[in-house]
C-alpha cells in the first residue's frame, strides 16, 4: 500500500505550543502508513533540525523571509496549492 502524504503548515519552526504540538503529531505518525511534509511561511527555528532528525520533510514556502508583505503570503498560497495538488496530498493539517 502507498504511503499517504499529510501536510503540515506553520508559520514558524520555533519552539512554542501549537509549533510543538505540530512536531509531536508529525514524529508520532505511522511512518509505515504515513508520509508527514511540514511546511513553513515565516522563519525556521530549532524544530526544523528535530523534525529533520525524524526524517520528515521540511519546506520553506516564502524564500524571502525579511519581506512578509500581501504579495509574498499570495505568492506562498499559490506555491502551497501546487504543491498540495503535484504531491497529491490527501491529509492537510
Amino acid at each position: 500500500m502507498a504511503k499517504i502524504d499529510t501536510f503540515y503548515f506553520t508559520p514558524t519552526l520555533d519552539v512554542g505550543g501549537s509549533e510543538w504540538i505540530l512536531y509531536m503529531l508529525a514524529k508520532g505518525l505511522n511512518k509505515e502508513r504515513f508520509n508527514p511534509i511540514v511546511a513553513y511561511f515565516i522563519w525556521s527555528g530549532a524544530l526544523e533540525d528535530l523534525l529533520k532528525q525524524k526524517g520528515i520533510e521540511v519546506l520553506c514556502v516564502v524564500p524571502n523571509k525579511i519581506n512578509i508583505s500581501r504579495w509574498n503570503r499570495f505568492k506562498a498560497s499559490i506555491k502551497i496549492s501546487r504543491l498540495l495538488k503535484k504531491r497529491k496530498i490527501k491529509i492537510v493539517h
